[in-house]
């Protein structure tokens, strides 16, 4: 599976301790290869070229998912969650009955389902050390109570396990782990250091001498027997060191070229090379590489140290943690062989090499983002959004690219399709292939249509991006996509269904449009991002006076309710209501509706002003010198633009129930809700605005307020970053 992965996933620059782990890789495999041949491709010989080169397998592998420290932090995690199977079994052992004993120097040790009691602790000092990495990386010191407790709980269970394991090794490997979580503790706070030296050293206190007594000296009484003269030196460390001398005296006895690249060279003595027994890693590599590959292994812990020393306290601390385990365990046994502290040393060497503007603080990796989506003209919410997204902040946070997919240059081309329509999709699919293929991104942003056709064309975006393995997020703007596919036939049911199988996520544009997506989706894979823009806004005046100025900002078509605003000015007319004024601002869609509207007005002379969307005047102009802003739409609509506009310039506003309108229209607080349809409700509405200018000021007071805490621009590109972020650490 790692091998799998090194192939499909895309290469990352390398570095200089790359190279010298790829160095120490091919010296190991042409050892392995040579076992290989020399044992007939037995299954052991297949076994140890499998076993013995596991770490360069899981480090190249681990070299392409790891790329950043929340990828480190997830690796971690889940090595402490999986430590609750070890934390089980040991508790087993400790309260009921041991699983498995072994008598060592007189002791018992507590070995669980586990062959060797290394791996209880492995798990132990792993767990810990990851424990007190948290600690220290913790940004504020809000829960240090809460922090405090959970290293004080590991530290005791740690303590109870060594005590019950008795490994000499172990207990030294604890000793330094706790020594360094001690210096770099206060460095970052004194008092808090203070309290766990108290407590740790009362906890060795309340043990007592002859606990020591009992489980330390004895484990070291043969190394005091040979200090005192009572035995060879070869007896050091419980005669490991006699093991040494013989294989390091039957490995210099081979010709030069063996003593260079190892053992497995000479064809004979097969599984001399894993060192079988030797109780020491450097032994073992030299036998395993020779005196090529245990230079290589020197020169990559050497890099690693050095790079340690560059980065800031608790990644300082978590490497030299580790490695400082790796080398004392290597001393008195052959860690590298052992699972559990590659799963942790792997993954703080991949972040390790890392450039080290990515682990600076402040810094993050930029991941690279393609965003599609039509640049205006025409001018409509979704062109009008995708001008705003590719030139905002959102820049910063990610390496930004863009494909307008416009295939329309004016409101009535848009659902015909033409010669040249067709030409320009096949000419866009064309460009969207170029640009997967040389930008690489790591995610894509692909808005989808709720048209049989629309959403046919944006399905082939998505299945490109599938074809070259590209993270897809989606994004509806608009409400109708659930009514649109209920009412379609079962093929394009089906065909909708499998197309949504292959995004990660779903951006809509209010937390009321969530639902639309959950036959599709996790609850977890449906993000929030409604519309936000930073305008500039002239310093406005509210009036006091009857005399109120009304405004509609829109395309000019029923859909959008402007002939029931105008009726609406008919009915305040009719109420005897006559110190009112309307702006309409926008382009006809349909002459039909044209001359309705303006028959409507010529025959009951109405005070409305129209102009087209190309005024001379700045948007801004005309709002911040109205007192009410009309909107309401017939039909389904996302989170519209103008609404998010007549917010920013202090506008109380009327509209209807559409889409994500109710998120930001509050009735009764900053404006109303009315039925659709309902020109009498839209006048009833205007005239208690026109009456109370008090209730009018404070509405519009409060639509501003909510403009600058919820749909400013900045807010929006922090809630696309987070829904990109998301889905691409996730999947």
């Amino acid at each position: 599976m790692a091998l799998y992965g090194i192939y499909t996933i895309k290469k990352p620059n390398y570095s200089r301790l790359d190279t010298f782990i790829m160095l120490f890789t091919i010296i190991s495999l042409v050892g392995s290869l040579s076992l290989l041949i020399s044992d007939s491709f037995s299954f052991n010989s297949i076994e140890q070229l499998i076993k013995v080169n596991f770490l360069s397998y899981m480090y190249f592998f681990l070299r392409r998912m790891i790329v950043t420290k929340q990828d480190l932090h997830g690796v971690l995690q889940a090595f402490v969650y999986s430590s609750l199977v070890v934390v089980i079994s040991f508790g087993y052992e400790l309260i009921f009955q041991p699983i498995n004993v072994q008598i060592s120097r007189g002791l018992e040790r507590y070995q669980g389902n586990y062959s060797d009691v290394l791996n209880y602790a492995l798990y132990m000092c792993c767990s810990l050390l990851i424990i007190c990495y948290a600690y220290l990386s913790r940004e504020n010191l809000k829960n240090q109570s809460n922090n405090l407790y959970i290293l004080l709980s590991g530290t005791v269970f740690a303590f109870m396990i060594l005590f019950n394991i008795h490994h000499t090794a172990s207990y030294v490997v604890i000793g330094t782990i706790l020594i360094l979580f001690l210096v770099y503790n206060f460095k970052k706070n004194a008092v808090i250091g203070l309290g766990f030296v108290a407590i740790l050293g009362g906890v060795i206190y309340f043990l007592g001498s002859e606990t020591v007594d009992e489980k330390l000296m004895p484990l070291i009484e043969t190394d005091i027997e040979v200090y005192e003269g009572e035995r060879d030196n070869e007896m050091l460390l419980h005669g490991r060191v006699g093991r040494w001398t013989r294989f390091l005296d039957y490995f210099f006895e081979k010709n030069i070229a063996v003593q260079f690249l190892g053992l497995p060279l000479t064809f004979e003595d097969s599984y001399m090379y894993t060192g079988k027994g030797v109780h020491n890693d450097f032994v073992r590599t030299l036998l395993s590489v020779g005196y090529s590959g245990l230079f290589m292994y020197l020169l990559i812990l050497i890099n690693i140290i050095i790079r340690i020393i560059k980065h800031n306290a608790s990644i300082q601390f978590l490497g030299l943690g580790v490695i400082a385990s790796l080398i004392l365990y290597s001393i008195s046994t052959t860690p590298l062989l052992y699972p559990p502290l590659m799963y942790v040393l792997l993954p703080i060497v991949c972040i390790l090499t890392l450039p080290k503007n990515i682990m600076d603080k402040n810094k993050t990796v930029k991941y690279k983002l393609l965003i599609l989506g039509k640049l205006p003209p025409p001018y409509m919410g979704p062109s009008i959004a995708f001008q705003i997204l590719i030139n905002s902040e959102l820049k910063n946070n990610f390496i930004l690219d863009y494909l307008d997919v416009t295939a329309n240059q004016n409101l009535n081309t848009l659902g015909k399709w033409s010669v040249k329509k067709i030409a320009t999709n096949f000419s866009i699919y064309s460009r969207l292939i170029k640009k997967l293929a040389k930008v690489q991104p790591d995610i894509v942003l692909i808005p989808i249509s709720q048209t049989t056709l629309g959403f046919f064309k944006d399905s082939i975006f998505i299945i490109l991006c599938y074809i070259y393995r590209r993270r897809v997020i989606i994004q509806l703007r608009g409400s109708g996509f659930k009514t649109w596919v209920q009412n379609s036939g079962w093929l394009n049911r089906f065909f909708v269904s499998q197309v949504l199988k292959i995004p990660k996520g779903v951006i809509v544009l209010g937390n009321n449009l969530k639902y639309l997506f959950t036959d599709y989706f996790p609850e977890s894979a449906i993000y929030i991002v409604p519309n936000g823009g930073n305008y500039v806004v002239p310093a406005r005046e509210y009036s006091t006076t009857k005399d109120v100025k009304l405004i509609y900002l829109a395309n000019l078509q029923p859909s959008k309710g402007i002939e029931d605003v105008i009726n609406a000015m008919v009915h305040l007319k009719k109420s005897g209501t006559e110190q009112f004024s309307l702006t309409i601002i926008g382009e006809w869609r349909e002459n039909t509706t044209k001359e309705k509207c303006l028959n409507t007005i010529e025959q009951f002379k109405l005070p409305v002003t129209i102009y087209n969307s190309g005024v001379s005047k700045n948007k801004f102009d005309y709002l911040s010198t109205s007192d009410i802003f009309l909107f309401t739409p017939r039909e389904p609509e996302g989170h519209p633009w103008v609404i998010v506009e007549a917010m920013a310039a202090g506008l109380p506003v009327i509209s209807t129930n559409q889409g994500a309108i109710v998120e930001s229209v509050i009735d009764e607080e900053n404006g109303y809700i009315v039925p659709v349809k309902s020109p009498e409700e839209i006048a009833k509405k205007i005239k208690i605005l026109i009456e109370n200018p008090d209730l009018r000021i404070k509405m519009g007071k409060l639509s501003r307020q909510m403009y600058l805490s919820k749909f400013t621009e900045n807010q929006m590109v922090e809630n696309y970053t987070r829904a990109f972020t998301t889905v691409i650490e996730n999947n």
